[in-house]
């Protein structure tokens, strides 16, 4: 017997399992590229889901809305799998990046948050509620108005109470930082006592604003009168 024809018939045979081999690898690479691919997706979704959770607390704390998505996302050109997830990795590295600019802003005062000092801002806000009281003494000593008891008690008690009330809203909506955190080392001030000292600031400024402008102006009526 002559032995080409088992010569034929094993290296046929190794070439089908070569061939087997080679197509099992193919495959055992394809299920691990599957098995990476699934792993990166769901890596990156519970990404999004925690930046989603932190996004709306943090909208939450700055008493913003959430801009609502569009219905439809706008088309973007395909990409391949490992620019995909790169492009993915910048958004979500934006997004978060956004989020800490608008919460060290959220740290900030509403007004004047260049201001570092807390006292000369609510100061602002007392002497702008205070101009028309000033502008008020002004007119009553420029015209000599004959002292009233019910414009005493106006200048003395009602508006001072008035701007006092009035300014502690203000400054607890317009002024006061719209994220509070606990300051570390020693307690911080209470909000009680901010406000009693912002009252006091208040009070203070609204008798000042009855008494120096009609002070002046009735300095200079009785000197352009005399």
């Amino acid at each position: 017997m002559s032995p080409e024809p088992w010569t034929t018939y094993v290296t046929a045979l190794e070439r089908v399992g070569a061939a087997t081999t080679a197509s099992t690898d193919r495959a055992g690479a394809r299920s691990r590229l599957r098995r990476e691919h699934l792993t990166a997706l769901e890596g990156r979704g519970r990404a999004l889901a925690a930046q989603k959770e932190a996004l709306d607390a943090l909208a939450e704390r700055l008493r913003a809305a959430p801009t609502a998505l569009p219905p439809t996302a706008p088309a973007v050109p395909t990409l391949s799998w490992a620019d995909g997830l790169a492009d993915l990795d910048r958004h979500l590295t934006a997004a978060d990046r956004a989020a800490e600019q608008a919460r060290n802003a959220g740290h900030l005062p509403q007004l004047l948050p260049q201001w570092s000092g807390a006292r000369a801002r609510n100061a602002v806000i007392y002497a702008a509620l205070c101009i028309p009281n000033a502008a008020f003494s002004a007119i009553v000593s420029l015209v000599g108005a004959e002292p009233s008891s019910r414009r005493f008690l106006w200048f003395l008690i009602v508006f001072p109470v008035l701007v006092a009330v009035t300014g502690v809203i203000l400054i607890g909506r317009i002024a006061a930082p719209r994220i509070v955190d606990p300051a570390p080392g020693p307690a911080p001030i209470t909000a009680t006592e901010r406000r009693r000292r912002s009252v006091l600031v208040g009070l203070l400024i609204a008798w000042a604003s009855w008494i120096v402008p009609g002070q002046v102006f009735e300095l200079l009526r009785q000197l352009i009168g005399g």
